[in-house]
């Protein structure tokens, strides 16, 4: 897999003053299929990337419209 887009990206937040952040990254396979992953992050402290997930995934596939999969990676706080 090569990995062809990294960047954060800020989301709307559920009320005011909550907005949020997250990693996503986009690969492709070998199979031309592309997939893409959204990581939590530990220092957001808006609203929760796991609830706002279906609202990204619709704002992210606006602008890379060939996603084929999509994951959400919540990492355990240290």
């Amino acid at each position: 897999m090569r990995k062809i887009e990294d960047f954060l990206y800020e989301y709307e937040g559920f009320w005011k003053n909550s907005a949020g952040q997250c990693r996503i990254r986009i690969f492709i396979d070998n199979n031309d299929r592309h997939i893409g992953i959204c990581t939590a992050l530990p220092e957001n402290t808006g609203t929760s990337t796991t609830n706002r997930i279906e609202h990204i995934y619709t704002d992210i596939k606006k602008t890379a419209s060939l996603l084929n999969k999509w994951m959400l990676n919540s990492p355990k706080a240290q």
